[in-house]
């Protein structure tokens, strides 16, 4: 079975410096994840950390498979033994989606839909990381954050006619803000 020195060492090499060992671990801990859950359990508060770090800061390969292993993590792992990290995936993870790196906001756009599926996040979660980058100054950020809302939001929110017309109004709204 897995020993408690890989899993040391699969700390140690997601902290890496080489963007190909990065790579590697994290494919490592993608596949513990599918088929070994139980062995990874206890090492999740290490592990994760690591993973988010990678998200918002690496080589857009490594971007997305980190971006790949939460999404893994949020499906293996229930949203209890996760719950102290789901805030900082969620920031870093709509980040990724106004990226400039269409692959890599692609894979962000799928892992915020099924954790926004698997854990139920409330909608106004997702809304309070978004809004403020409705405000931006740079049109692409803007852009990319209605993308966003228009892919994301309508998966959890789709049976209520009335938020749905609150968010129209309110888009509506902050377009006419931006032309004036």
């Amino acid at each position: 079975m897995w020993t408690v020195e890989f899993l040391f060492s699969l700390a140690a090499r997601l902290d890496s410096i080489e963007w190909d060992t990065q790579c590697e671990a994290i494919l490592d801990l993608r596949s513990l994840a599918k088929y070994h859950s139980e062995t990874l359990q206890e090492f999740l508060g290490t592990i994760i950390p690591l993973i988010i770090a990678k998200v918002v800061k690496g080589r857009p390969a490594v971007v997305k498979s980190a971006i790949m292993a939460c999404g893994d993590l949020l499906l293996v792992y229930p949203s209890d033994s996760i719950s102290t990290f789901v805030d900082q995936m969620i920031d870093s993870l709509v980040l990724k989606v106004i990226g400039m790196h269409r692959f890599v906001a692609q894979e962000a756009i799928l892992v915020l839909t099924s954790m926004a599926r698997r854990l139920h996040v409330p909608d106004h979660i997702l809304l309070s990381k978004v809004i403020p980058l409705l405000h931006e100054r740079s049109p692409f950020v803007c852009a990319k954050a209605y993308q966003f809302l228009a892919l994301c939001l309508p998966v959890s929110v789709l049976e209520r006619n009335d938020f749905i017309i609150e968010f129209a109004i309110l888009m509506k709204a902050h377009l006419l803000k931006r032309k004036s």
